[in-house]
């Protein structure tokens, strides 16, 4: 009698022993759902450059590439370059060829301000513009701690005689 009331009080002690550790683990499941949904949204994806900057007013020196002036060698090309989704901090902008991205370095560009930039492009790496229906284009990295480091890349329209 005494070995059925022993097995039946094991029982009960393993019934219960089970009954916490699964009330736990659902417990601590709910947490870290919890958890991570709540903190999910605290790192947005930082938008692209061409949606974070606006280019604008830019010309170029620059000579035909071949006869059919399809493609022009840029020497020098100058815009201004202004954020427009929020203050923009250390900016940096890549101009390509051989220039070291150092030498056109903002600290802070606010919101709506607009600042000038002029590169000076030095032989033999003369980037090339590719016309676009009346326009050329030229591509340009700019980034900022504000947009995504992936997608940097920002295309500057111009004329050209």
């Amino acid at each position: 009698m005494n070995e059925k009331k022993e097995r039946k009080r094991n029982k009960r002690i393993k019934n219960s022993t089970l009954a916490v550790t699964v009330f736990f683990t659902l417990i601590v499941a709910i947490l870290a759902i919890s958890f991570i949904t709540e903190h999910k949204n605290e790192n947005p994806p930082k938008p692209s450059s061409r949606e974070y900057f606006k280019v604008e007013n830019a010309s170029a020196w620059a000579e035909a590439f071949d006869s059919s002036q399809n493609v022009l060698k840029v020497k020098a090309i100058g815009f201004y370059i202004t954020p427009i989704k929020g203050n923009a901090t250390d900016v940096f902008i890549d101009p390509g060829g051989q220039i070291d991205p150092i030498d056109y370095y903002f600290k802070q560009i606010n919101c709506n301000q607009t600042e000038p930039v002029d590169i000076q492009y030095a032989n033999p790496t003369y980037p090339l513009a590719y016309k676009e229906g009346e326009l050329y284009t030229i591509t340009i990295k700019i980034w900022c701690a504000e947009t995504d480091w992936n997608d940097k890349e920002v295309t500057v329209y111009f004329s050209w005689p």
